[in-house]
């Protein structure tokens, strides 16, 4: 909350990283996640190019855009690291902890949900 407060505050565009007070690697985000669903899956390096085929195939067959070549080269380049001092009060592994019971429970289209127009209520 503070955090939007603070951007609220600053005149102009302004960027903020909303990250903190932990960080953490990319394929450490991926492990937290995965032992917080219980997923099974074993987790696999493969490269950039790889991962975008994989990707793409994926989005083909759940009619979704899973994750873009843009989003894969900012994960590659370490963008999911903040290098600013953390704004956030909530440590990502607590939040982890406590949301783990409903995560990974349904899968929501990202197309969908935010492209779908509503139905008519004519």
């Amino acid at each position: 909350m503070q955090i939007c407060l603070d951007a609220a505050e600053v005149d102009g565009n302004v960027i903020l990283d909303a990250a903190g007070p932990e960080t953490m690697t990319f394929e450490e985000l991926v492990q937290a996640i995965r032992r917080a669903t219980g997923a099974w899956a074993p987790t696999v390096h493969v490269p950039p190019l790889a991962m975008a085929v994989v990707a793409r195939a994926l989005g083909l067959l759940l009619q979704d855009v899973v994750l873009t070549p843009d989003e894969i080269k900012g994960l590659t380049a370490g963008l999911l690291v903040s290098h600013d001092p953390p704004r956030g009060r909530i440590a990502f592994s607590k939040w982890l902890d406590e949301q783990a019971r409903g995560l990974g429970r349904s899968y929501a289209n990202e197309l969908r949900r935010h492209y779908s127009q509503p139905a008519p209520t004519d």
